[in-house]
């Protein structure tokens, strides 16, 4: 297995799979793309099209199903297309088991480390991010993001975390640019109240509680770039007056970004 270095997030292959649906089964993509964009409803004052279109291509790749019940990522790593080596697939597959989408806290970053140490707003569970593109998505120390997590295994060097007598080493990494961004000061009582607001749609709850805690990536999108954009009418408190914006920095529109995500194109 190639080491990988410090902070640099290892070669996943994602665009083979989305070359793969994008050319080989377009009706399966037309498919996806009526189910995400009507369901979205996305608001061109407050998100670009490309943002919109990698929150899409993400989508795609990990959490829509098809007919089969499997997600296209799960239907690329059985059928392996392309002829993937044995330890493409075992990112790939890790990639498939591990991912997770949440809002987090931000703690700190680090940018000499390549790191960024992020809090789950509900769990209070932390995560230390090691990838240098994580600080140019997440540019204070301060700060709420929402963003699809994944956990990998591969050989790096002794600076990264967790890493066992094999050389190998296990570490998070952002699976894509992060839903949104948004640097806001945020005191002890309000962060307490933010763990009490249930973050998921009641449609995907189970008697009213959602069955991780975490609310699906599609609802994330809508809630703050769809149509019924609900992201201040459930969390009053952020346009209560009560959030103090870091003098140093100034809010970043992350739908604005049209950096190339990890979803985009065939490495």
């Amino acid at each position: 297995m190639k080491h990988v270095e410090q902070g640099q997030f290892p070669n996943l292959q994602m665009g083979l799979v989305l070359k793969h649906f994008f050319e080989d089964h377009p009706s399966v993509v037309d498919r996806a793309g009526r189910e995400f964009f009507e369901y979205v409803q996305a608001r061109q004052d407050v998100v670009s099209k490309e943002k919109i279109e990698q929150l899409f291509r993400e989508w795609l790749v990990y959490d829509f199903r098809l007919k089969t019940g499997k997600t296209a990522f799960e239907t690329y790593i059985y059928r392996n297309p392309d002829g993937l080596s044995a330890d493409e697939l075992s990112l790939l597959q890790q990639a498939s088991d591990s991912h997770f989408t949440s809002h987090f806290w931000v703690g700190a970053v680090e940018q000499e480390h390549n790191l960024l140490i992020i809090e789950e707003c509900h769990s209070q569970k932390q995560y230390s991010i090691y990838d240098m593109t994580a600080p140019r998505h997440v540019r204070s120390n301060v700060g709420w993001v929402a963003a699809r997590l994944i956990q990998l295994t591969q050989a790096g060097d002794k600076g990264l975390n967790d890493t066992s007598p094999d050389g190998k080493s296990t570490n998070w990494y952002f699976a894509s640019d992060p839903v949104f961004f948004v640097p806001v000061v945020w005191t002890p009582e309000m962060k307490q109240r933010m763990t009490e607001v249930p973050l998921a749609d009641k449609s995907t709850c189970v008697d009213g509680v959602p069955a991780d805690g975490r609310q699906p990536f599609i609802d994330i999108v809508k809630m703050h770039y769809g149509l019924n954009d609900k992201t201040f009418e459930e969390f009053d408190i952020v346009r209560s007056g009560q959030i103090m914006m870091p003098q140093a920095h100034s809010p970043t529109n992350t739908s604005e970004n049209t950096s190339q995500d990890r979803t985009d194109t065939a490495q």
